[in-house]
């Protein structure tokens, strides 16, 4: 736009002094105003065109400070300010996540005076979520003197993963209408060593009368770059299923300050447990055996047990409603 205004300006210019040398002589105090002129309106012109462009900050930040272990899905927050002079058009915003991690959602879109022109949003499960576009008002003043800039604010969240250490997280905004872009200063992100713990329970005989025992057999498994500790398993029996004693505890976990169950309880509770992090040789597993009777008089049908599993820094896994057992007459 500049550039032809310009041009059109110079054609202008040249077209009046070529008239104007044809009767310098008798015009030469009238030539001398026009060209003045002709200069300002030129000058103007290019002022104008300037104001055309647009200066774009931006800021990357994280809704909750401190580290992010795997398997979290912490939220961060992207602003772009247009310090102007000009209206920013065109303007998107791509993030470089760190490690494993990959957007999962969209949580709030916001900001003064954006508005969306060509919309586009980041993919699913992607590495470098990216959306689109927006123009972004030029500064204004405010009834009190103050500045008041055209901002675009995006919130969103993640799926952490990734080994434990210290990462970047980037922003790099874009525009087709701005002459400085600055790139958000960089965000640190610390992956904490942590566990990721899953639990499987199984029963057998999976057919029993009254009066017989079930052999169930609890299973908890680390996957994670951490060990969990203060690990606690609560199973709870069907009515009128009593745990009777237990038949083994293996795996690679050790133990200390020791819970085990009570006599002829339908609450299982065994705890005091550390189940190692995954390592060359595998994950961290805890393997719980143990028996349960079938009082006599139970009535036929069938029922199943659910089970909870606890550990430190809030760990929790709840298995619900599973592995029925029939009792028949």
């Amino acid at each position: 736009m500049r550039h032809n205004a310009h041009s059109s300006l110079l054609d202008l210019t040249e077209l009046f002094q070529g008239r104007l040398r044809h009767s310098y002589s008798k015009h030469r105090s009238a030539a001398a105003c026009l060209s003045i002129l002709v200069a300002t309106i030129c000058v103007g012109a290019q002022s104008a065109c300037g104001a055309g462009s647009s200066q774009l900050t931006t800021t990357l930040s994280a809704i909750n400070s401190g580290s992010v272990n795997p398997g979290d899905s912490p939220t961060y927050v992207i602003k772009i300010v247009n310090k102007g002079p000009g209206v920013a058009t065109g303007v998107a915003v791509r993030v470089g996540l760190p490690a494993e991690f990959t957007y999962k959602a969209t949580t709030e879109i916001g900001g003064n005076g954006q508005v969306r022109t060509q919309p586009y949003d980041a993919a699913a499960r992607s590495r470098d979520p990216e959306w689109g576009l927006w123009s972004l008002p030029a500064p204004a003043t405010s009834a009190s003197g103050s500045a008041v800039y055209g901002e675009l604010s995006i919130t969103f969240s993640v799926d952490a993963g990734g080994a434990p250490g210290n990462y970047k997280m980037t922003a790099h905004p874009s525009s087709d209408s701005t002459e400085l872009i600055a790139d958000a200063k960089p965000l640190d992100v610390t992956i904490a060593a942590a566990p990721h713990l899953s639990m499987q329970i199984s029963a057998t005989p999976g057919t029993i009368r009254p009066g017989s025992n079930v052999t169930y057999v609890v299973t908890v498994t680390n996957d994670g770059s951490g060990p969990a500790t203060a690990v606690n398993v609560l199973v709870t029996l069907p009515a009128a299923f009593a745990w009777t004693d237990t038949v083994g505890i293996s795996g690679n976990s050790s133990r200390s300050n020791a819970v085990d169950p009570l006599k002829l309880t339908s609450l299982v509770d065994y705890g005091g447990f550390t189940v190692p992090a995954h390592s060359d040789s595998g994950p961290g597993v805890l393997m719980i055996t143990f028996h349960a009777h079938c009082l006599p008089g139970m009535p036929v049908g069938s029922y199943s047990a659910s089970a909870q599993l606890t550990g430190a820094s809030g760990v929790s896994v709840v298995v619900r409603n599973t592995v029925p057992v029939s009792v028949v007459a």
